[in-house]
């Protein structure tokens, strides 16, 4: 089986994921920049080297690669790239194309039901669906005015978070904890141009929970949960040390969030919860793509790359007993977090077999502490 990886930047889950593929049966090929962490895999079985700041450049390198490689998978590795298959689907599917059937039909289906297509992009209109389907969510509102900021806090008090309708790794995010800071953040977003969708949304903590899962044709194949034990950077940052837990919750919220998405592919969940035992878990967002950590899953749970390739070719595959109550800290992120963490003394991911990918995580640990004393 092949499978196409759209990579882009520093980012972990798609260099991360390649041997996790290999390990699965899969032949990879790989769209990035030369010098981006996937392009030092060497799990990676053909490279389409493409400036990944370039989006033409980008679309024009993924029809290239889709008629070339042939792949039965594409796999998006960034947001940004789920925004370029997105556009690539439109392009094929809208008009006259020479793109054999299969691969089409391929292209048509790689992320989510057609004309659930706007709700993969965006945050506030998902969750607001979701909710309709029995799914709980933290509490939000769409901002237009400062009317609508100001019912909201009536009703729900503060600490309240202003998030962006499309964004990730916390970028645009405004916590507010007091009408001071809420009135400067709102006179920012309110006047900005263009304007851009936000909703302020009820803040229920600092302790945030996630579930991975493996998607065919809107039924959900397979999931892992975990507790969000750190972050780096910051609150919004990726995940450094993971806890395996059994997530019931937000295992029920998945299922409907594939299903009302017809979706296709790896996704995480993002959940704000109350305590390390995520029950209650309130969504507050869908990253349509794979984690840092994907690669994990086979040593701690049930292999989601393992799932979803052999539902694709037709085959069975295992679900496991997560490892419930497992801490993991994640590499190279607890490391760049605190080079003494004690997390980075237990159970610790590492990478062992893959030259140079690892040598440049030891470059960037070793930059980010230079010159800082112990």
């Amino acid at each position: 089986m092949r499978v196409l990886l759209l990579a882009q930047w520093e980012w972990q889950g798609p260099a991360r994921i390649p041997k996790a593929l290999r390990n699965a049966g899969c032949e990879v090929a790989a769209i990035c920049k030369k010098g981006d962490w996937t392009s030092l895999s060497s799990f990676v079985d053909r490279f389409y080297h493409v400036d990944t700041n370039d989006e033409g450049a980008i679309l024009s390198t993924l029809d290239r690669a889709i008629r070339e490689w042939n792949p039965e998978i594409i796999l998006p590795g960034t947001d940004n790239m789920v925004s370029t298959l997105t556009k690539y689907r439109l392009a094929v599917t809208s008009g006259p194309t020479d793109l054999p059937p299969n691969l089409l039909d391929l292209a048509d289906h790689a992320l989510a039901n057609k004309i659930k297509e706007r709700y993969i992009g965006g945050k506030i209109d998902l969750l607001n669906e979701l909710e309709a389907r029995g799914v709980t969510i933290a509490p939000q509102q769409e901002l237009f005015t400062l009317g609508d900021a100001n019912e909201f806090v009536q009703e729900h008090g503060y600490p309240v978070v202003l998030k962006p309708d499309v964004g990730f790794a916390g970028q645009g995010i405004k916590f507010c904890f007091d009408e001071q800071q809420l009135l400067r953040e709102l006179n920012l977003i309110l006047k900005a141009v263009p304007r851009v969708r936000y909703a302020i949304q009820k803040h229920l903590g600092r302790q945030t929970a996630l579930i991975e899962f493996a998607a065919r044709d809107g039924k959900m194949l397979a999931a892992n949960s975990v507790y969000r034990l750190r972050t780096h950077p910051g609150d919004t940052g990726p995940t450094s040390v993971a806890r395996i837990v059994k997530g019931s919750s937000m295992q029920a919220a998945a299922e409907k969030l594939c299903e009302f998405l017809g979706y296709n592919g790896f996704g995480v969940a993002q959940f704000m919860v109350e305590s390390e035992t995520c029950e209650p878990a309130y969504l507050i967002e869908l990253n349509p793509r794979m984690s840092s950590f994907i690669h994990l899953w086979r040593l701690i749970g049930t292999d989601l790359v393992a799932a979803l390739c052999n539902a694709t070719r037709g085959d069975r595959y295992a679900i496991e007993p997560l490892k419930e109550g497992l801490t993991i800290a994640l590499y190279p992120q607890e490391a760049l977090r605190d080079r003494n963490s004690e997390f980075l003394d237990g159970l610790r991911d590492r990478v062992d077999d893959d030259p140079e990918l690892a040598a440049e995580f030891e470059r960037l640990i070793e930059k980010r502490w230079s010159g800082v004393p112990t």
